[in-house]
């Protein structure tokens, strides 16, 4: 099906196809790190970072979005950012977490975590998973409502926020109190008919989701159980 005609006149210059080429993915991390570091937080909301280590022991960092000059314990919401599983956050995404932080006045854990093709399956699982024992384990500490601990996350991040909340006993963890899944890839086969349906939509499509390296797929599967 052909889609751009139907674009609104406004979109139809970001309407761009999202190309999965390994060189133009390494460029293109370069700027978004760039752009969500010059990104500035609105007025109201403050951000900080920590450091955790995840997946086999590697290091990665959490930026915390919350509201300003707040200090008793508020709600939290992990919010695992999309990219198809290999591009960095961009700053859209962090004026996201921005205005979730702002307007649902909880503290928002957004975490920076290893992708693929260097980091494939579960590097990417195990980051966020680690953060939120982390979060379980220290919410007295970090000042956050244990009982009001939520994870969210868009496309491949939405994958990784259902699995984990798939996958709460199986790590003996408490549940997580929502998941916000936008626009998320649970269909590893792809054989849904919006799959084949939507094969040329600009930005993303069914035939970009076929260029994800099969180890990323995982993500989609539930590990067995023991």
């Amino acid at each position: 099906m052909k889609y751009i005609k139907q674009i609104n006149s406004e979109l139809t210059q970001i309407a761009k196809n999202v190309p999965y080429n390994k060189m133009i993915i390494k460029c293109a991390n370069i700027f978004r790190v760039i752009s969500f570091h010059l990104t500035r937080v609105p007025k109201g909301v403050v951000d900080r970072h920590i450091t955790l280590t995840g997946h086999k022991g590697a290091k990665f960092k959490v930026e915390i979005f919350e509201p300003s000059n707040v200090k008793e314990k508020l709600p939290c919401l992990i919010y695992v950012h999309g990219g198809a599983f290999s591009y960095k956050a961009s700053a859209y995404h962090k004026k996201l977490a921005c205005i979730y932080a702002m307007k649902v006045k909880c503290r928002v854990y957004y975490p920076d975590y290893h992708l693929t093709p260097k980091y494939p399956y579960p590097a990417a699982y195990d980051d966020v998973l680690a953060l939120y024992k982390c979060i379980m384990e220290n919410s007295d500490a970090f000042g956050i409502e244990k009982e009001k601990i939520g994870v969210a996350g868009d496309s491949a991040g939405a994958s990784i926020a259902a699995l984990i909340c798939n996958n709460y006993e199986q790590e003996a963890l408490k549940q997580p109190c929502l998941q916000m899944l936008v626009y998320p890839v649970t269909d590893v086969d792809m054989q849904t008919d919006s799959m084949k349906k939507f094969s040329d939509t600009p930005l993303w499509n069914s035939k970009s989701n076929r260029q994800i390296p099969i180890p990323v797929c995982r993500f989609l599967k539930r590990p067995a159980q023991d």
